[in-house]
């Protein structure tokens, strides 16, 4: 392995040092604030994941909306905060708003980054070689959302790592062409039916994942027994079997997860079709209006001008929101303004330039994406953040699943860095 590499000394350094500074300053960002010395922990949605007075009670929604709707999330992550409250109050006798349950929940989130900062560096190693994978925790110890999500200890540490721990037991077995590569690959199979039952338990996004690795694999299976040479794999017999019992078992998981979520998803579409704000400056609610009375006035060209107008806006707020450069449909109505100019400088500075990086490189390098396997988990990650494509689009959705974009970022990177280098070396030869 190398030993640790200085990148990782960073890494940890700043993740214990940003805990250690939360003891003493509760950071003003989310509706309660993020850290260990938090009155009550931001963790995204609180009130849907726990119920402070009834911690081992009812979850999700109850009479939402005095309509008389009931609904709730995926099961994992509030059986991970019932933990936390277990040892907090039951052993501790501490409630959920204490420093020890803060303690507790941040942790985790701690323990699910350091596992998914290894991955990410063996990730990028086994498709670009070594200094992809260091490019690749790069991006990730310089993302300032990192120890957001750290301090904050809400779900997307969680989504985050079982994604990058799926993508990497998959790659790892694609890279598996030895006649024995069940016996090899029994960690990778393991891993990987964990990491994707896991996202089926989450989140109806992330059950979305889960899904399209467990159509994919069959998929992959059967493509290498028809065009082997190009996707240059050599699975067992049994290593094929047991990878369509796994996508077999997960795909049916997966599908009752999103049936037992369906009335969650379903409300928070309609909210996100209709959610205000401004875009950019122009009121949501009037260009939508606006648009609606084009395609209404029995015109056909008027019709198709406004679906074009339709998609523009649509691709344009999907685009700008997982990069955290939209107008906020919300932030005029907070008191702090920090949160929302934090949020917008990440957006310019570090989000859209990795996205567009991500794009270009995988352009560039798509055939080795394909070779490696890795393009399954990238579509994986597209149908899984495609879901806020039809309304509300948020980083948080994005960072998610945003591991192969680190990785593809990190192979055009390197090959620039390579570029650059042999340039110079050119210059100084002449």
């Amino acid at each position: 392995m190398g030993g640790i590499r200085p990148i990782e000394w960073i890494f940890y350094f700043l993740v214990l040092f940003f805990i250690f500074a939360s003891i003493f300053f509760s950071l003003p960002i989310g509706d309660n604030g993020i850290g260990i010395s938090s009155e009550t922990l931001a963790i995204g949605d609180r009130s849907f994941y726990i119920n402070d007075l009834d911690p081992f009670g009812d979850k999700g929604y109850q009479n939402y909306g005095r309509d008389g709707i009931s609904f709730s999330g995926g099961i994992l992550y509030p059986k991970i905060l019932e933990i936390a409250s277990f040892v907090s109050e039951k052993i501790f006798n501490q409630s959920t708003t204490s420093t020890l349950w803060n303690t507790i929940v941040i942790s985790f989130a701690a323990i699910c980054s350091l596992i998914t900062h290894k991955l990410l560096f063996l990730i990028g190693r086994l498709v670009g070689g070594e200094q992809t994978g260091i490019v690749c925790i790069i991006i990730y110890t310089i993302c300032p959302y990192t120890y957001f999500y750290i301090l904050s200890g809400d779900i997307t540490n969680y989504s985050l790592l079982f994604t990058t721990l799926a993508t990497y037991c998959f790659i790892k077995i694609i890279k598996s062409q030895k006649s024995d590569s069940l016996l090899k690959s029994r960690n990778e199979l393991v891993f990987l039916f964990i990491s994707l039952l896991s996202l089926s338990l989450l989140r109806p996004s992330s059950a979305i994942f889960s899904l399209v690795i467990s159509f994919g694999i069959p998929t992959v299976i059967f493509l290498q027994d028809k065009i082997n040479a190009s996707l240059k794999m050599g699975f067992s017999k049994s290593l094929k079997n047991i990878l369509i019992l796994i996508s077999v078992s997960i795909a049916i998981i997966s599908i009752n997860q999103l049936l037992e979520t369906r009335d969650y998803s379903i409300i928070n579409i309609k909210k996100s079709l209709i959610y205000g704000g401004s875009f950019f400056g122009y009121p949501r609610e009037l260009l939508r209006e606006k648009i609606l009375t084009i395609s209404a006035s029995g015109n056909l060209i008027d019709y198709f001008k406004s679906l074009i107008y339709r998609f523009i806006f649509m691709t344009t707020d999907f685009y700008a929101g997982i990069n955290d450069l939209r107008d906020s449909f919300s932030a005029a109505n907070q008191e702090r303004i920090l949160p929302f100019l934090l949020r917008v400088s990440i957006g310019v500075f570090f989000f859209t330039p990795l996205t567009t990086l991500s794009i270009f490189g995988i352009f560039t390098f798509r055939k080795q994406i394909i070779d490696t396997g890795l393009f399954l988990p990238l579509c994986a990650s597209f149908a899984a953040i495609s879901t806020s494509f039809f309304g509300c689009s948020l980083s948080r959705y994005y960072f998610m699943f945003i591991t192969p974009f680190i990785v593809s970022c990190a192979l055009l990177l390197v090959a620039m860095k390579s570029i650059s280098k042999k340039n110079i070396m050119f210059s100084n030869f002449e």
